[in-house]
């Protein structure tokens, strides 16, 4: 019994003193990003997110019951074929801009999440950036992201990364095309309508 109780104390011991001192990393942003996208995406929306960190970005889009109408695409997804991660080797699709800017047209894209600077050493990821900034989409809102950032979070001299939010200048029409993304990793490739 006393081994027992010794045991119990050192574990409960051993997280407080884990939670006092070394508490869990933490990136901020992502929060403040769904709470704009859950407040201005269009109904029936579709939202493409472009960044490193896009499982924060859906989890916390989760927490807005009141908007599972909305379907998020990674953007990577359209553009690239990526085996798990990308140091096992990217495949890249050969759109230029005016095709990346159809295909988001065709999606009915209507609004769009960017880590400031996610991938534009690919070719597709830096086109669709230019898309970004070009006369389709105005940059509607900004986000700073904060925490324990890593150079994958756009971190630069400055020491903090950014999440952009851009809207079409164009009225967004309904999804006119079928989404098609590869998944390498298990060898297939999914086809489904939006919404």
């Amino acid at each position: 019994a006393l081994a027992q109780a010794t045991l119990v104390w050192l574990g409960l011991a051993t997280l407080g003193y884990s939670l006092v001192f070394y508490p869990p990393p933490t990136v901020g942003g992502y929060r403040d990003t769904a709470n704009y996208v859950a407040q201005h995406a269009p109904r029936d929306g579709v939202v493409v997110y472009s960044g490193y960190r896009d499982g924060n970005f859906v989890f916390d889009m989760r927490e807005h019951e009141e908007r599972r109408d909305l379907t998020i695409v990674r953007a990577d997804k359209l553009l690239l074929r990526i085996a798990v991660e990308r140091s096992r080797g990217v495949g890249q699709t050969s759109y230029d801009e005016a095709q990346i800017a159809a295909l988001l047209r065709d999606y009915g894209v209507g609004l769009v999440v960017a880590q400031e600077g996610f991938w534009v050493d690919l070719q597709q990821m830096a086109r669709f950036s230019n898309v970004l900034h070009g006369t389709d989409f105005k940059q509607v809102a900004t986000f700073n992201l904060t925490g324990a950032l890593s150079t994958n979070d756009g971190r630069g001299s400055a020491g903090g990364g950014r999440i952009e939010v851009y809207e079409p200048t164009y009225p967004v029409q309904r999804p006119r095309n079928d989404l098609v993304i590869d998944m390498p990793f298990i060898g297939d490739r999914f086809k489904g309508r939006i919404n």
